[in-house]
């Protein structure tokens, strides 16, 4: 485990391809991380031509639940502010 680092949360493009990389969502469960997804603020590579045949945004949200039923919790990007229950604008 790296020097302090416990708690990750991932977010960005293309999460289908990097949860199988060395840095991705997989390995950092591996070494014992506490990992969540930030779902709203994530996005996947999806193939519109290629089952199941859905829409891009659809597309992302299989990948998300997959994620998260296998892998790690979600959260939202809201949550990332929210500092012991008080909401910041």
């Amino acid at each position: 485990m790296l020097e302090g680092i416990h708690n990750i949360v991932l977010m960005g493009a293309y999460q289908y391809v990097r949860a199988r990389r060395s840095f991705g969502i997989r390995q950092q469960v591996r070494l014992g991380m506490n990992v969540v997804l930030a779902r709203d603020l994530t996005d996947a590579m999806y193939d519109l031509a290629q089952k199941p045949f859905v829409s891009h945004e659809s597309g992302t949200e299989l990948v998300i639940e997959h994620i998260e039923r296998f892998w790690c919790p979600s959260i939202l990007g809201d949550d990332l502010t929210r500092v012991t229950g008080v909401d910041h604008v």
